[in-house]
């Protein structure tokens, strides 16, 4: 299904179902996967404990590289931290975000669920989103995704490169049918 857009804080969306992307080791590359955290502590907590050894009862039951860790949040929303990097510093895994995405798609069927939220995942990773939102788009068969991007973000994402993320959104949607919603009041910028 194609991607809808919305001017939103993804933690404060009214998807049941909400995601984010991380590393393996834990550590949250982008602003958005650092505000996912900052906002589920708890569930954070949990996903800390889930990738060491401290629950778990062998080393072949830690998770890797394309897991979904899914953890219960606030309001009984169904969080899934999913793994696209070995590390904080590496390219995210287009084959990771690939499994996770099905994963995703399977949960979302699981619970019933018809959407779920998502921040610009991955961004700022290595991967363009143009990219990421067709290996999205291809693996949610059966699930709206709602990509939320907060125009009142004080932290505008960038990718590595230094270019505003959302100029690769507006390109995506340049020539195309599906309108987003409300968000593209946002210009697009000179980039370095």
């Amino acid at each position: 299904m194609k991607c809808i857009y919305m001017d939103s804080d993804v933690t404060k969306a009214s998807a049941a179902l909400l995601i984010c992307s991380i590393s393996l080791d834990n550590l949250y590359s982008t602003p958005h996967e650092r505000h996912f955290r900052h906002c589920f502590p708890e569930a954070h907590k949990t996903v800390t404990q889930m990738l060491t050894e401290s629950v778990i009862v062998t080393k072949d039951m830690l998770p890797v590289l394309g897991d979904v860790i899914w953890v219960t949040g606030p309001g009984g929303k169904t969080l899934g931290f999913c793994i696209v990097r070995e590390k904080r510093d590496d390219d995210i895994n287009k084959d990771a975000v690939r499994t996770v995405m099905e994963c995703v798609n399977r949960k979302a069927v699981e619970l019933e669920e018809q959407g779920v939220g998502m921040d610009l995942f991955g961004c700022g990773g290595g991967m363009s989103w143009a990219r990421i939102v067709d290996i999205i788009e291809e693996s949610l068969p059966n699930v709206q995704a709602v990509v939320c991007i907060p125009s009142a973000n004080p932290q505008p994402p960038y990718n590595r490169k230094g270019n505003w993320l959302l100029n690769e959104v507006l390109r995506i949607l340049e020539g195309t049918e599906n309108e987003p919603v409300n968000v593209f009041s946002l210009e697009r910028v000179d980039e370095a």
